[in-house]
């Protein structure tokens, strides 16, 4: 049996992620290929509770605690994810810990520590990091029409400038896996072909 392939959709808020996930999870179904979907922060699991209650203003964090806090949030699905991609089914991550390494280094905790401690820990490498590229204009616009009030992270201007510039500097170095860069402000049906083309080839 050939091995699956895991995809990361990664982007500042309001760059589409969830739409680009559900899509590609759609398609699968549509095609009886095995897939599982996950999302990051995991508002279900004690850590994701503890990341929403920051997020919302009641709750303050070190940079260095919150990572470890989305570090543990994924960890606990880290066999999961192996054990479906060796079934040969495709995993579709909605944000992952590259997320927790471009926020929380923006935040204050050394990039490179959190880079270190991803390898150390030995995340799952996706075979795709599709990163979705928009202007922190764009995603607090975004954001506003979708739920009306933002969090402290969505409201933040210019932690989101700072956040993109690290995105971006993760996707030319390939952190963690092949990251592919696609402008997010195409339509959602544009943002999926470009991504079904390169899942498909795999």
């Amino acid at each position: 049996m050939n091995r699956g392939v895991f995809i990361v959709v990664e982007g500042i808020d309001g760059a589409g992620g969830e739409t680009l996930s559900n899509n590609i999870v759609h398609k699968c179904k549509q095609q009886s290929i095995p897939c599982l979907k996950l999302k990051y922060p995991d508002y279900t699991s004690p850590w994701g509770q503890i990341i929403r209650n920051y997020l919302i203003g009641t709750l303050k964090m070190s940079p260095v605690l919150l990572f470890l806090t989305n570090a543990s949030d994924q960890l606990k699905d880290q066999k999961r994810i192996e054990s479906f991609r060796q079934q040969g089914g495709i995993v579709v991550c909605d944000r992952y810990v590259t997320s927790a390494i471009a926020y929380e280094s923006t935040l204050g905790f050394s990039y490179t520590k959190a880079v270190q401690l991803v390898h150390l820990l030995q995340f799952e490498r996706p075979d795709f990091v599709f990163y979705l590229d928009i202007s922190p204009n764009v995603s607090i616009k975004r954001k506003r029409q979708e739920k009306g009030k933002l969090d402290i992270h969505e409201a933040d201007i210019e932690l989101l400038a700072n956040v993109r510039k690290v995105y971006q500097t993760m996707s030319e170095t390939n952190i963690l896996g092949e990251w592919i860069t696609i402008d997010a402000t195409k339509t959602p049906e544009e943002i999926f072909k470009s991504a079904w083309e390169i899942i498909s080839k795999k």
